[in-house]
């Protein structure tokens, strides 16, 4: 009987040590929390120590091909920078005409592959949306498109771009 309390114990005593050693202290950023050894995500940040916003998952230049509504299909660069407002979710589109950026709408980040929006246009009840998506298995390749959503229920596409990430 002593012989199986030893193991017993010595069991117990090995087991607490190992789970003391995994649990190293993590310093969670922007609100995330540790549990075991992982840092949980506040909404809208990802990484290790939740440390990246999600729309830094998409932010970088790309270059592609735009079909423009009413112009066809062009060659076209576009760039996702981050939103000035430092929400970690929202993100603007700009394409580059002759060296400088025009602006084509903000969007916010829905999950690490994609993104959308839906806004008011014009005082009316036109509507702006936006919808895009980053391929997962290279995680440089993006789509998007951005359309007029008619009070009619008709939609008008204004642009639709493929690209992959240059920088």
């Amino acid at each position: 009987m002593k012989k199986i309390t030893y193991i017993l114990l010595s069991i117990l005593f090995t087991l607490t040590a190992c789970n003391k050693q995994e649990e190293e202290k993590k310093d969670c950023k922007n609100g995330g929390h540790q549990i075991l050894d992982l840092c949980v995500c506040a909404d809208g940040y990802t990484g290790n120590l939740c440390e990246n916003g999600l729309n830094t998952i998409f932010i970088g230049k790309y270059s592609g091909s735009a079909i423009y509504s009413g112009i066809g299909q062009q060659p076209a660069i576009m760039l996702i920078e981050p939103h000035p407002n430092n929400d970690p979710r929202s993100i603007q589109i700009f394409r580059m005409e002759n060296g400088n950026k025009v602006y084509l709408t903000d969007s916010r980040v829905v999950d690490k592959v994609s993104f959308y929006s839906l806004q008011d246009i014009g005082g009316g009840d036109d509507k702006l949306l936006v919808t895009g998506s980053k391929q997962t298995i290279s995680n440089s390749t993006i789509s998007f498109s951005i359309q007029i959503q008619k009070k009619s229920g008709s939609t008008q596409t204004l642009v639709n771009f493929n690209g992959s990430k240059v920088d």
